[in-house]
């Protein structure tokens, strides 16, 4: 047969999806933020659940206790600790998702306040700033998030108890967005 050749090179020891994958940069980069997006998005998910079973069932909610009104302290710190070590695998899973149903009531107002903290909490590891329900310092920038799902849930709830006539309910818009389409629906203004 001739010549033997040298045997292929197999990479076995690296799977085949990290096989040429760039080596994480320093603590807080953007590389090891993207490895602890799944870790991001269960907190999310727990502080909307928490935050809506809270203010449905008047429970305490204390973001930042660490104690047993703060549920969501254990997905808070996975996220901080897999941004400190990008390598983790992920191990938590997803909480599920209700599905067949439409929207709950004040969802718009839960989503933004998912939101709000997900910036929030993905820019304070990021810059190594000061994030309220980790260090106890800085100012808590979703207040106002979470200000508007309680008036929301709060009306939520009236409305279901038979409390609240709906259609007296205040408006989910805000001033201005009312100012506007009082504007548009008067027609053009007259010189």
């Amino acid at each position: 047969f001739g010549a033997s050749r040298p045997p292929a090179k197999l990479h076995l020891q690296t799977p085949p999806h990290q096989r040429g994958a760039p080596e994480p940069r320093a603590i807080g980069s953007e590389a090891a933020m993207s490895w602890c997006e799944r870790s991001l998005a269960d907190h999310i998910d727990c502080v909307r659940h928490f935050l809506r079973d809270a203010r449905m069932n008047d429970l305490k909610y204390e973001p930042g206790t660490y104690g047993p009104n703060d549920r969501c302290s254990t997905t808070r710190h996975a996220y901080v600790e897999c941004t400190q070590d990008p390598i983790r695998k992920e191990r938590a899973l997803s909480v599920a998702q209700l599905s067949g149903h439409g929207p709950l009531a004040c969802e718009m107002e839960l989503s933004m306040h998912g939101k709000c903290i997900e910036r929030f909490l993905r820019s304070a590891l990021a810059s190594s700033t000061d994030y309220v329900f980790l260090t106890h310092k800085g100012a808590n920038k979703c207040v106002g998030t979470r200000d508007a799902f309680d008036k929301c849930a709060k009306h939520a709830k009236q409305i279901a108890a038979g409390a609240m006539d709906p259609t007296t309910a205040p408006p989910h818009v805000s001033k201005h967005t009312l100012d506007t389409m009082t504007r548009i629906q008067a027609g053009p203004m007259k010189p």
